[in-house]
């Protein structure tokens, strides 16, 4: 198999707006599972291609740092943005919170100078905010449904790309 793709895109921003997103995340704390290992993995196997990924989250835990690096992989970071008090906010709440999100989102990105090809938001809280920042720079962007299908063989999660 042939790891090199054929892409325009140097950068992507990612948004992940809900659970303790870390770049070695505690699996098992509220709003942190799946969607979370995920988002990483997809990151990695992106900056894997050659491509620079930052994953944008709200910051919750004010002993982290704003700026992570996930190990192993130097280009993927982890950048958390302060919105509202610096205290986790379960994700049936974070609404509330998603104007002020995509404002300072749009603010440290201007301010930092950084440049991304394409937006990408992860859950419907996510793709809400990745659209208007994304707008604000005039860029593509789109988001990943995260859902529960239960069937006859339990419960799946499945992924929903809509762009």
């Amino acid at each position: 198999m042939n790891d090199s793709i054929n892409t325009e895109f140097d950068s992507i921003c990612m948004l992940s707006t809900h659970g303790y997103f870390d770049p070695k995340p505690q699996l098992g704390r509220t709003d942190t599972g799946g969607q979370v290992v995920y988002v990483l993995e997809l990151a990695k196997s992106l900056a894997n291609r050659g491509i620079k990924v930052d994953i944008y989250t709200r910051w919750c835990e004010p002993e982290k740092p704003q700026i992570d690096p996930v190990p192993g992989h130097p280009d993927v970071r982890v950048i958390r943005v302060p919105c509202g008090k610096c205290e986790f906010v379960p994700k049936e709440r974070i609404y509330e919170f998603l104007p002020e999100l995509a404002r300072r989102m749009t603010e440290f990105i201007e301010a930092n100078g950084l440049k991304y090809d394409l937006y990408h938001g992860h859950y419907v809280d996510a793709g809400i905010v990745t659209l208007d920042v994304a707008k604000a720079f005039d860029k593509p962007a789109f988001f990943t449904a995260m859902r529960k299908i239960i069937n006859d063989k339990g419960i799946n999660d499945a992924v929903d790309t809509i762009g």
